[in-house]
Protein backbone atom coordinates (compact mmCIF):
# COMPACT_ATOMS: atom_id res chain seq x y z
CA UNK A 1 0.00 0.00 0.00
CA UNK A 2 1.08 3.32 -1.00
CA UNK A 3 0.36 6.49 1.53
CA UNK A 4 -2.11 9.16 0.44
CA UNK A 5 0.29 11.82 -0.63
CA UNK A 6 0.44 15.30 0.30
CA UNK A 7 -0.49 16.10 -3.30
CA UNK A 8 -3.18 13.48 -3.95
CA UNK A 9 -5.14 14.94 -0.68
CA UNK A 10 -4.62 18.49 -2.06
CA UNK A 11 -6.20 17.06 -5.31
CA UNK A 12 -8.70 15.29 -3.75
CA UNK A 13 -9.64 18.74 -1.81
CA UNK A 14 -8.95 20.71 -4.61
CA UNK A 15 -12.46 18.18 -6.41
CA UNK A 16 -14.27 18.82 -3.88
CA UNK A 17 -14.19 22.97 -4.36
CA UNK A 18 -14.27 22.76 -7.99
CA UNK A 19 -17.28 20.45 -8.29
CA UNK A 20 -18.76 22.51 -5.38
CA UNK A 21 -19.22 19.31 -3.21
CA UNK A 22 -18.42 21.21 -0.18
CA UNK A 23 -21.33 22.92 -0.34
CA UNK A 24 -23.19 20.02 -0.19
CA UNK A 25 -24.70 18.22 2.90
CA UNK A 26 -22.06 15.93 4.35
CA UNK A 27 -19.17 17.08 3.08
CA UNK A 28 -17.13 16.62 5.45
CA UNK A 29 -17.71 12.86 6.21
CA UNK A 30 -17.90 11.91 2.52
CA UNK A 31 -14.20 13.82 2.07
CA UNK A 32 -12.91 11.51 4.86
CA UNK A 33 -14.25 8.76 3.70
CA UNK A 34 -12.56 9.78 0.21
CA UNK A 35 -9.55 9.71 2.51
CA UNK A 36 -9.33 6.73 4.50
CA UNK A 37 -10.32 4.83 0.59
CA UNK A 38 -7.07 6.33 -1.21
CA UNK A 39 -5.23 5.35 1.84
CA UNK A 40 -5.65 2.03 0.89
CA UNK A 41 -4.84 2.15 -2.45
CA UNK A 42 -1.52 2.36 -4.42
CA UNK A 43 -0.72 5.35 -6.08
CA UNK A 44 -1.87 3.93 -9.30
CA UNK A 45 -5.04 3.66 -8.12
CA UNK A 46 -5.32 6.21 -6.11
CA UNK A 47 -5.13 8.10 -9.90
CA UNK A 48 -7.80 6.73 -11.19
CA UNK A 49 -10.25 6.95 -8.12
CA UNK A 50 -9.61 10.69 -8.72
CA UNK A 51 -9.76 10.56 -12.18
CA UNK A 52 -12.97 8.59 -12.03
CA UNK A 53 -14.35 11.45 -9.64
CA UNK A 54 -13.45 14.46 -11.73
CA UNK A 55 -16.12 13.01 -13.45
CA UNK A 56 -18.58 12.00 -11.04
CA UNK A 57 -22.11 13.19 -10.63
CA UNK A 58 -23.37 14.11 -7.69
CA UNK A 59 -26.40 15.52 -7.28
CA UNK A 60 -27.71 16.50 -3.68
CA UNK A 61 -31.30 15.63 -3.06
CA UNK A 62 -31.83 19.85 -1.89
CA UNK A 63 -31.76 20.86 -6.01
CA UNK A 64 -34.40 17.68 -6.86
CA UNK A 65 -37.52 20.97 -6.81
CA UNK A 66 -35.41 23.23 -9.08
CA UNK A 67 -34.15 20.51 -11.48
CA UNK A 68 -37.66 18.75 -11.90
CA UNK A 69 -38.98 22.86 -12.75
CA UNK A 70 -36.08 22.63 -15.23
CA UNK A 71 -37.27 19.62 -16.89
CA UNK A 72 -40.97 20.66 -16.81
CA UNK A 73 -39.95 23.83 -18.48
CA UNK A 74 -37.85 22.18 -20.93
CA UNK A 75 -40.93 19.05 -21.78
CA UNK A 76 -42.97 22.63 -22.18
CA UNK A 77 -40.46 24.56 -24.91
CA UNK A 78 -40.22 21.39 -26.87
CA UNK A 79 -44.10 19.43 -26.69
CA UNK A 80 -47.38 21.55 -27.93
CA UNK A 81 -49.10 21.21 -24.77
CA UNK A 82 -51.72 24.27 -26.26
CA UNK A 83 -54.38 22.00 -26.00
CA UNK A 84 -53.27 19.39 -23.55
CA UNK A 85 -56.00 18.81 -20.72
CA UNK A 86 -54.09 16.43 -18.58
CA UNK A 87 -50.82 14.73 -17.14
CA UNK A 88 -51.00 11.59 -16.08
CA UNK A 89 -47.39 10.57 -13.73
CA UNK A 90 -46.14 7.18 -13.15
CA UNK A 91 -43.04 6.18 -11.66
CA UNK A 92 -40.65 4.11 -13.49
CA UNK A 93 -40.84 0.92 -11.12
CA UNK A 94 -40.69 -2.93 -12.11
CA UNK A 95 -43.74 -4.51 -11.03
CA UNK A 96 -42.21 -6.59 -8.44
CA UNK A 97 -41.40 -3.47 -6.34
CA UNK A 98 -44.77 -1.87 -6.64
CA UNK A 99 -45.06 -2.33 -3.18
CA UNK A 100 -41.69 -0.70 -2.25
CA UNK A 101 -41.25 3.13 -2.14
CA UNK A 102 -38.76 4.31 -4.52
CA UNK A 103 -37.52 6.90 -6.09
CA UNK A 104 -39.72 7.39 -8.67
CA UNK A 105 -42.84 7.63 -5.89
CA UNK A 106 -40.79 10.49 -4.45
CA UNK A 107 -40.47 12.38 -7.51
CA UNK A 108 -44.19 12.22 -7.79
CA UNK A 109 -45.12 14.23 -4.71
CA UNK A 110 -42.18 16.86 -6.15
CA UNK A 111 -44.47 17.18 -8.74
CA UNK A 112 -47.55 18.15 -7.11
CA UNK A 113 -45.15 20.54 -4.56
CA UNK A 114 -43.45 22.52 -8.28
CA UNK A 115 -46.95 22.67 -10.33
CA UNK A 116 -47.58 26.02 -8.29
CA UNK A 117 -44.44 27.02 -9.91
CA UNK A 118 -44.84 26.19 -13.45
CA UNK A 119 -45.63 29.10 -16.40
CA UNK A 120 -48.77 28.98 -19.07
CA UNK A 121 -49.55 26.58 -19.83
CA UNK A 122 -48.67 23.96 -17.51
CA UNK A 123 -50.31 25.83 -14.67
CA UNK A 124 -53.36 25.17 -16.66
CA UNK A 125 -52.82 21.00 -17.37
CA UNK A 126 -54.27 18.89 -14.56
CA UNK A 127 -51.91 16.37 -12.83
CA UNK A 128 -52.76 13.33 -12.05
CA UNK A 129 -51.01 10.79 -9.83
CA UNK A 130 -50.55 7.11 -10.70
CA UNK A 131 -48.59 4.87 -8.74
CA UNK A 132 -50.18 1.31 -9.43
CA UNK A 133 -49.73 -0.95 -12.37
CA UNK A 134 -53.59 -2.05 -12.44
CA UNK A 135 -54.82 1.11 -12.97
CA UNK A 136 -52.89 1.83 -16.22
CA UNK A 137 -52.98 -1.65 -17.37
CA UNK A 138 -56.58 -2.03 -17.53
CA UNK A 139 -58.18 -1.43 -20.54
CA UNK A 140 -60.68 0.99 -18.68
CA UNK A 141 -57.56 3.57 -18.94
CA UNK A 142 -57.73 4.93 -22.28
CA UNK A 143 -55.08 8.26 -22.90
CA UNK A 144 -57.67 10.53 -25.24
CA UNK A 145 -55.79 13.14 -27.48
CA UNK A 146 -54.90 15.72 -25.05
CA UNK A 147 -53.74 13.79 -22.53
CA UNK A 148 -49.86 12.61 -21.80
CA UNK A 149 -48.76 9.70 -19.90
CA UNK A 150 -45.19 10.55 -17.98
CA UNK A 151 -43.18 8.08 -16.56
CA UNK A 152 -40.73 9.79 -13.93
CA UNK A 153 -37.41 8.84 -11.83
CA UNK A 154 -34.65 10.60 -10.19
CA UNK A 155 -32.01 7.96 -12.04
CA UNK A 156 -32.88 5.52 -15.22
CA UNK A 157 -29.83 3.48 -15.61
CA UNK A 158 -28.78 -0.06 -17.82
CA UNK A 159 -32.75 0.28 -19.18
CA UNK A 160 -33.89 -3.11 -17.11
CA UNK A 161 -36.29 -1.51 -14.97
CA UNK A 162 -37.46 1.27 -17.27
CA UNK A 163 -38.40 -2.13 -19.97
CA UNK A 164 -40.50 -4.06 -17.13
CA UNK A 165 -42.15 -0.87 -16.96
CA UNK A 166 -42.67 -0.67 -20.54
CA UNK A 167 -43.56 -4.41 -20.28
CA UNK A 168 -46.57 -3.97 -18.92
CA UNK A 169 -47.79 -0.62 -20.28
CA UNK A 170 -47.77 -2.11 -23.34
CA UNK A 171 -49.90 -4.66 -22.42
CA UNK A 172 -52.41 -1.86 -22.95
CA UNK A 173 -53.61 -1.09 -26.41
CA UNK A 174 -54.51 2.16 -25.19
CA UNK A 175 -51.75 4.10 -24.68
CA UNK A 176 -50.52 5.22 -27.84
CA UNK A 177 -46.69 5.47 -27.74
CA UNK A 178 -46.54 8.56 -29.21
CA UNK A 179 -48.55 9.81 -25.82
CA UNK A 180 -45.69 8.20 -23.64
CA UNK A 181 -43.13 10.60 -22.08
CA UNK A 182 -39.88 9.86 -20.09
CA UNK A 183 -38.80 12.60 -17.54
CA UNK A 184 -35.82 11.97 -15.28
CA UNK A 185 -33.23 14.06 -13.86
CA UNK A 186 -30.20 11.80 -14.77
CA UNK A 187 -30.20 8.85 -17.69
CA UNK A 188 -27.74 6.69 -18.88
CA UNK A 189 -26.83 6.40 -22.53
CA UNK A 190 -27.21 3.00 -22.39
CA UNK A 191 -31.11 3.54 -21.66
CA UNK A 192 -31.16 6.52 -23.73
CA UNK A 193 -30.88 4.36 -27.09
CA UNK A 194 -33.74 2.40 -25.59
CA UNK A 195 -35.90 4.72 -25.61
CA UNK A 196 -34.62 5.97 -29.05
CA UNK A 197 -35.05 2.89 -30.27
CA UNK A 198 -38.95 2.65 -29.00
CA UNK A 199 -39.44 6.35 -30.27
CA UNK A 200 -40.24 7.64 -27.10
CA UNK A 201 -39.76 11.21 -25.87
CA UNK A 202 -37.32 11.62 -23.23
CA UNK A 203 -36.05 14.71 -20.98
CA UNK A 204 -33.38 14.88 -18.48
CA UNK A 205 -30.60 17.29 -17.07
CA UNK A 206 -27.88 14.67 -17.56
CA UNK A 207 -26.64 11.93 -20.04
CA UNK A 208 -23.99 9.90 -18.62
CA UNK A 209 -22.07 7.14 -20.06
CA UNK A 210 -19.50 4.52 -18.71
CA UNK A 211 -16.78 5.94 -16.80
CA UNK A 212 -13.82 3.58 -18.25
CA UNK A 213 -15.61 1.93 -21.34
CA UNK A 214 -17.01 5.10 -23.13
CA UNK A 215 -13.70 6.99 -21.71
CA UNK A 216 -10.17 5.76 -22.23
CA UNK A 217 -10.06 4.44 -25.83
CA UNK A 218 -6.74 2.13 -25.89
CA UNK A 219 -6.68 2.43 -22.47
CA UNK A 220 -9.88 0.74 -21.47
CA UNK A 221 -8.38 -2.61 -21.04
CA UNK A 222 -5.71 -1.10 -18.35
CA UNK A 223 -7.61 0.89 -16.25
CA UNK A 224 -10.59 -2.20 -16.45
CA UNK A 225 -7.94 -4.32 -14.72
CA UNK A 226 -7.07 -1.55 -12.45
CA UNK A 227 -10.98 -1.27 -11.09
CA UNK A 228 -11.59 -4.39 -10.98
CA UNK A 229 -8.21 -5.08 -8.62
CA UNK A 230 -9.86 -2.25 -6.52
CA UNK A 231 -13.40 -3.34 -6.08
CA UNK A 232 -12.40 -6.71 -5.30
CA UNK A 233 -11.92 -5.05 -2.04
CA UNK A 234 -15.63 -4.13 -1.52
CA UNK A 235 -18.37 -6.68 0.27
CA UNK A 236 -20.75 -5.92 -2.82
CA UNK A 237 -21.79 -9.08 -4.78
CA UNK A 238 -20.34 -10.01 -7.80
CA UNK A 239 -23.00 -9.17 -9.78
CA UNK A 240 -22.75 -5.86 -8.84
CA UNK A 241 -18.83 -5.40 -9.47
CA UNK A 242 -18.53 -2.53 -12.44
CA UNK A 243 -21.81 -1.95 -11.02
CA UNK A 244 -25.11 -3.22 -11.56
CA UNK A 245 -25.23 -4.50 -15.67
CA UNK A 246 -21.30 -3.60 -15.70
CA UNK A 247 -23.22 -0.31 -16.06
CA UNK A 248 -20.13 1.88 -15.13
CA UNK A 249 -21.85 4.85 -13.98
CA UNK A 250 -20.16 7.65 -11.74
CA UNK A 251 -23.57 8.95 -10.07
CA UNK A 252 -25.06 9.86 -6.87
CA UNK A 253 -28.30 10.56 -6.67
CA UNK A 254 -30.70 11.14 -3.31
CA UNK A 255 -29.17 7.80 -3.44
CA UNK A 256 -26.30 6.07 -5.32
CA UNK A 257 -27.33 3.59 -7.70
CA UNK A 258 -26.35 0.35 -7.93
CA UNK A 259 -25.25 0.88 -11.47
CA UNK A 260 -22.04 2.85 -9.95
CA UNK A 261 -19.21 1.27 -10.10
CA UNK A 262 -19.25 -0.38 -6.10
CA UNK A 263 -16.05 0.72 -5.00
CA UNK A 264 -18.34 4.40 -4.35
CA UNK A 265 -21.04 2.75 -2.34
CA UNK A 266 -20.12 -0.60 -0.79
CA UNK A 267 -18.23 -0.93 2.22
CA UNK A 268 -14.38 -2.39 1.68
CA UNK A 269 -12.19 -4.41 3.47
CA UNK A 270 -8.50 -3.86 3.95
CA UNK A 271 -6.49 -5.85 6.47
CA UNK A 272 -9.26 -6.84 8.81
CA UNK A 273 -10.09 -3.53 9.06
CA UNK A 274 -14.01 -2.26 7.33
CA UNK A 275 -14.02 1.13 5.77
CA UNK A 276 -17.79 3.10 5.22
CA UNK A 277 -17.67 3.77 1.22
CA UNK A 278 -18.02 7.24 0.41
CA UNK A 279 -21.42 7.49 -1.58
CA UNK A 280 -22.71 4.47 1.12
CA UNK A 281 -26.03 3.36 -0.39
Amino acid sequence: MSDFTVINWLRLRELFKSKEWDKNDNESEIFKRYSYLLNNLTEIEQDLILDLSERYLWVNYSKYLGLLEELFRLLSAVENLADCKRVYFFPVIKPEDEDETKSGNVLLYMVKTVKSFLPSPLDKIEFKIIEQFDKITDSAFRLEENELLVLIDDFIGSGTTISSTFSEIDKNEFIPAAQIKVMAITIMREAVNLLDEKNIAHYQKYIETKGISDYYGDEVEKKMAIIKKIETMTKAGGKFKLGYKKSEALVTMARTPNNTFSIFWSNHIKNDKEYTAPFLR
